[in-house]
């Protein structure tokens, strides 16, 4: 997307820095609330190995494997704990990746359906050892732990591509329901938003109070497997108090009702896309930068007017040709989800700005930060304002940042036979 292409955002009033850098030492604390704790991410991470080592080591998918690894939120150090209103639980995803050679052993109509069934076959050996539920979609196989931590295994079939972006990690993910495979790419939308947080954000004024030198400085740092690296990014920032907001405004679905908060990769790649064309531009603070971020992320996909007041969203995966990262907000009521969102973000953090420009105090901010934030929010907001309070959780810094190991990747064992498809 060129940066050319798109307008500027509408302009807004100047924000001073003290209201910028006491915005930004609040969202430290709204963020600390909701980064996972050490012992928390330790968990996740031994489940998603001993998953892992279970697949590798199974006799149905040992020798077509070449690795488990990670995606999704964990991987670029976006992952939020889940708020009260919304308890799923944390997610931990991952991609089980065969070789290219069992394309041709689950090939036909009913293949794919074939190959998401074997997958559950097997993890229902190790949820019924472990005492775990598990689901069976049509992409994925999910596990499901008492405490609400949520596992999602998807097997991928290597089939690189030459003449795309990330071309060597694309794959073809089965669709149980349409019985077919679809082109796909987790390490590749890795690999961009990882691209897009490296982009040096320009300032043009120093905050009195907010993000130290280091923290800003993180921006361009080359995106390593420590979490504690990829989440105090600036672009990582953003998306997880936009995870919040969200999490909070559309609560958790009721059994049987469809859920219309926007899809995590849909907005998480809006705003990599909306950071890569802002951040080299000049801004007073970060804060400017989150705002114009924000208000171009719905420049940053396709609307196809179809009649009647209907469109058709498109944002095409630059990492595998076919995949439509919008495809699931395309109903009305996704649509206008998603636009009462982006419009709500808006005005609570203009509402936040103002009581803090306005000195309201207090009682106000933190009524503002619990509307927007969730009552845990509000309630750290509170304590971080009381007299010496205390800035540390879990003996760490609760500034945007995790500390622990990224999910590490599992290679499959040698072995010399296919065995046999189910």
């Amino acid at each position: 997307m060129n940066r050319d292409s798109l307008p500027l955002p509408p302009s807004r009033r100047s924000i001073s820095e003290r209201a910028s850098g006491q915005f930004f030492r609040l969202a430290s604390v709204i963020a600390g609330v909701f980064v996972p704790t050490d012992k928390q991410l330790e968990s996740l991470d031994d489940r998603y190995a001993a998953i892992g080592t279970y697949l590798v080591n199974s006799p149905e998918f040992g020798a077509l494997t070449t690795e488990v690894h990670g995606h999704g939120s964990r991987q670029i150090g976006t992952l939020v704990r889940p708020l009260h209103v919304r308890e799923l639980g944390y997610d931990v995803d991952a991609i089980l990746l065969l070789k290219s050679e069992a394309l041709q052993l689950y090939a036909g109509s009913a293949g794919a359906r074939r190959l998401i069934n074997d997958l559950h076959k097997v993890l229902e050996r190790y949820a019924k050892q472990y005492d775990l539920l598990i689901d069976k979609w049509d992409r994925c196989v999910t596990l499901t732990y008492a405490d609400g931590v949520r596992v999602d295994v998807a097997p991928v079939i290597a089939h690189p591509l030459v003449a795309v972006a990330s071309g060597d990690t694309h794959g073809l993910i089965p669709d149980r329901s349409l019985q077919l495979y679809v082109p796909t790419n987790p390490r590749g939308l890795e690999r961009a938003f990882n691209d897009a947080a490296k982009i040096h954000a320009v300032f043009t004024r120093v905050l009195q109070e907010a993000l130290s030198a280091e923290t800003v400085a993180r921006g361009d740092v080359a995106p390593l497997p420590d979490s504690n690296v990829v989440s105090q990014r600036l672009l990582s920032i953003f998306v997880q108090l936009m995870k919040v907001h969200r999490n909070l405004m559309f609560g958790a679905p009721q059994d049987g009702q469809e859920d219309f908060a926007p899809t995590s990769v849909f907005f998480t790649t809006l705003a990599a896309a909306a950071y890569t064309l802002r951040a080299p531009q000049p801004h007073d603070t970060p804060l400017d930068l989150l705002l114009d971020v924000f208000e171009t992320m719905p420049l940053c996909f396709q609307r196809e007017h179809l009649g009647g007041g209907r469109q058709r969203w498109q944002l095409p995966n630059p990492c595998a040709p076919g995949d439509d990262l919008a495809a699931s907000m395309n109903t009305p009521q996704k649509q206008a989800a998603f636009q009462q969102w982006h419009s709500r973000f808006s005005e609570d953090i203009g509402a936040l700005l103002d009581s803090i420009e306005q000195r309201a105090g207090n009682v106000e901010t933190e009524r503002l930060v619990e509307g927007a934030f969730g009552s845990r929010a509000a309630s750290a907001v509170h304590a971080a304002s009381a007299p010496q309070a205390p800035t540390r959780q879990a003996g760490r810094s609760v500034v945007f940042g995790t500390t622990a190991g990224t999910l590490i990747s599992l290679p499959a064992k040698a072995n010399t036979n296919f065995g046999s498809p189910r």
